[in-house]
């Protein structure tokens, strides 16, 4: 009996070295068809996943990638076809429900997309990516009326993807709420990848912060104006207003000490002192013990650490192109050891930390 327990280890073991080869092998095809993929050589990426799934089929990223081969290479129809097989599968994730909503509206089945995203957010509820493809989703259906609030509700639950503050940014750009083009925006900036979007953005914040406090010569400091919220009262100093309008308040006194009028336009050096003063004015009024947010106490925190030039010239180079070439050649050292230091604490949000619009109301 001794001697056949030894020998079924002996078979054994190899069987299961060679499964492990198997698997290492799968693995390996697939590194090399996502590299085919980002090459855009599609038809060989597909080959080699094919391959890896003929070794391990359970794997279900495997045929994500495929998915994405043939979503990349406009075979759409092969492209549903493997995604409907996989997003039932008990492993199956956000990614998986987007992609198969992508290829629903290129086939122009945007119904089918908009039940499969809801279908999508009952299993991952707090997916923003989800939101903010079903807002895109019934943006292309001319469903406006839900558009705000699936992006609203996407950075709620979800406060560390990017896309919703993307596009909350961009919406509030067209309203007279710019407290929202900004702070939505700041947020997005910190995360941002895209270089086109990060431009759009950045100088979208720009202008914003331009449009909400110039103040010309001839007029008064009622011009400033970051939301439609207005309130006439005796003592603002003591009123408990709505957070639109106390961040327009205390952004109204600290342009008091700003030399500002008739000035065309903010340079970054000047937003850097907005910024600085404003968070001292914000936290001295105890308003962070009203309106709890995580950006704010992030801005305090770099101000604190002496980083505030380098992070405001980060977020706003391509605003003012020249003005951070002439500031960097100065600052270089500094600038290199804010980025090290950012890249080591990016800007992340605990669950409870969601920084939104309704969050205040």
């Amino acid at each position: 009996m001794k001697k056949v327990v030894i020998a079924l280890i002996i078979l054994i073991i190899p069987l299961s070295i060679f499964s492990q080869d198997d698997e290492y092998k799968a693995y390996l095809l697939s590194l090399e068809g996502i590299e085919h993929i980002n090459n855009k050589e599609y038809k060989e990426a597909i080959v080699l996943f094919n391959k890896a799934i003929d070794i391990n089929p359970n794997i279900i990223e495997y045929h994500y990638e495929k998915a994405l081969a043939f979503t990349l290479s406009k075979q759409g129809d092969s492209a549903i076809s493997l995604l409907e097989d996989i997003v039932k599968w008990e492993d199956a994730t956000d990614i998986i429900y987007q992609l198969l909503a992508t290829n629903y509206v290129v086939s122009k089945r945007n119904d089918e997309a908009a039940i499969l995203l809801k279908d999508g957010i009952d299993r991952f509820p707090k997916s923003g990516r989800l939101y903010a493809e079903l807002a895109g989703t019934e943006h292309g259906q001319q469903n406006i009326s839900q558009v705000l609030p699936l992006w609203e509700k996407g950075v709620e639950v979800d406060p560390n993807f990017p896309d919703n503050y993307y596009y909350l940014s961009e919406y509030f750009s067209f309203t007279g709420e710019r407290v929202w083009t900004i702070i939505y925006g700041e947020i997005y900036l910190n995360w941002a990848r895209i270089k086109e979007r990060k431009e759009y953005i950045t100088k979208n914040v720009y202008f914003a912060f331009n449009e909400s406090c110039f103040i010309p010569e001839d007029t008064t400091n009622e011009q400033l104006r970051f939301t439609l919220i207005k309130i006439k009262t005796a003592n603002p100093d003591s009123f408990n207003g709505p957070f639109e309008w106390e961040y327009e308040y205390c952004h109204r006194k600290v342009l008091k000490s700003m030399d500002k009028a008739n000035k065309l336009q903010f340079t970054i050096k000047e937003i850097n002192t907005l910024r600085e003063k404003f968070i001292d004015c914000w936290f001295s009024a105890e308003l962070d013990k009203r309106f709890a947010n995580a950006l704010f106490d992030w801005q305090k925190r770099i101000i604190k650490l002496g980083y505030n030039d380098s992070y405001g010239y980060w977020l706003y180079e391509y605003a003012q192109p020249n003005e951070f070439e002439e500031w960097f050649e100065n600052n270089e050292g500094k600038y290199q050891q804010f980025l090290s230091w950012v890249k080591e604490n990016p800007l992340e949000f605990e669950e409870d930390e969601s920084v939104y619009r309704l969050k205040y109301k």
